[in-house]
C-alpha cells in the first residue's frame, strides 16, 4: 500500500539510513580528530559543515515522515522545499568529496587503529587543503576581473536551469503524492461549478443583495421619518447684535388694511 500511495517514502527512508550511517561511521570519527586538533582548520570547517548538513537533512526527513504518519496534509508545507534544497547542497559537495576521498579514508583507518596523524602528515594535508581552497578563490577572482567566456557562461546558466527544473520536479512529486493520499480517504477539493451551485434561492431586490447598500438605504429612510416626528434643533451661528444702520421708527413697510 505504501509503495502504491507514497512511493517517495521508501526513497527518503533509504537516504536517511545512508546519511545516518555515514555520520556514525565517517563524520563522527573525523569530528573527534578535529576536536583533538589533528585536522587543519580548512578541513575542520569542511567536516563540520558536512556534519551539520547531513544532520539537518535527516531531521527534515524525520519531520516529513512524522507528518505522513499523522496523516497530516503536507501540501505547500515548507519542509518539502527544505528537503529539496538540502539535497541540492549535498550534490554540490560531491566533487569535493571525491577529491578528498583518499585523505578521508587514510584518516579513518588511522583513527580505527588508534594511530594519530603525525605533524608532517597534518602539515601536508593542511597545505593540500590550502592549495585547493586558494585555487577556488583565485579562480573566482579571476573570473570576476576578466571577461567571461560566452560558452562557459552558457553552460553555467544551463546547469543552473537544470538544477532549478530538477528541484521543481521533485517538489511537484511530493505534492502529487500528498494529493493522492488525500484523494482516497480525505476530503476532495470542490470545483468552481460546485462553489457557485447555490440551489433554489428566493429572488431578492437589487438593493437587498448587498447588505451594505441595504443598511445605507434603511438609515436614510429612518432619518427622513425622524425629521417629520421631531423638529431638528437649529443652533444660532452668531449672537444678534442689532441693525447695522440703526432702526428708523417712522418707516413702515407694512400694508394698511382698508
Amino acid at each position: 500500500i505504501l509503495s502504491r500511495d507514497s512511493p517517495e517514502l521508501f526513497e527518503l527512508l533509504n537516504e536517511m539510513k545512508t546519511k545516518l550511517r555515514e555520520i556514525v561511521d565517517c563524520l563522527n570519527p573525523l569530528l573527534d580528530l578535529v576536536k583533538q586538533g589533528h585536522i587543519p582548520d580548512e578541513g575542520a570547517k569542511y567536516i563540520e559543515l558536512k556534519h551539520k548538513l547531513y544532520l539537518t537533512y535527516c531531521i527534515n526527513i524525520a519531520f516529513y515522515l512524522r507528518l505522513k504518519a499523522q496523516q497530516a496534509s503536507v501540501k505547500d508545507h515548507p519542509v518539502i522545499a527544505r528537503i529539496v534544497q538540502l539535497r541540492t547542497l549535498m550534490k554540490e559537495l560531491e566533487p569535493t568529496d571525491s577529491r578528498l576521498e583518499e585523505d578521508i579514508e587514510t584518516l579513518l583507518a588511522m583513527h580505527k587503529n588508534g594511530e594519530l596523524p603525525n605533524a608532517s602528515m597534518v602539515q601536508t594535508k593542511k597545505s593540500n587543503l590550502k592549495v585547493h581552497f586558494a585555487a577556488k578563490s583565485k579562480k573566482r577572482k579571476h573570473t570576476d576581473k576578466e571577461d567571461i567566456d560566452p560558452l562557459a557562461y552558457y553552460e553555467e546558466v544551463k546547469m543552473k536551469k537544470m538544477k532549478a527544473k530538477e528541484m521543481k520536479e521533485m517538489t511537484a512529486r511530493y505534492y502529487q503524492a500528498d494529493e493522492e493520499d488525500n484523494g482516497e480517504g480525505g476530503k476532495r477539493a470542490i470545483t468552481y461549478k460546485i462553489s457557485k451551485n447555490k440551489g433554489l434561492t428566493a429572488r431578492k431586490k437589487k438593493q437587498e443583495r448587498n447588505p451594505r447598500v441595504k443598511l445605507k438605504k434603511k438609515y436614510s429612510k429612518a432619518v427622513i421619518k425622524r425629521k417629520s416626528q421631531v423638529r431638528a434643533v437649529v443652533n444660532e451661528e452668531t449672537r444678534y447684535g442689532g441693525e447695522t444702520t440703526g432702526i428708523r421708527s417712522q418707516l413702515s413697510r407694512s400694508i394698511k388694511i382698508k
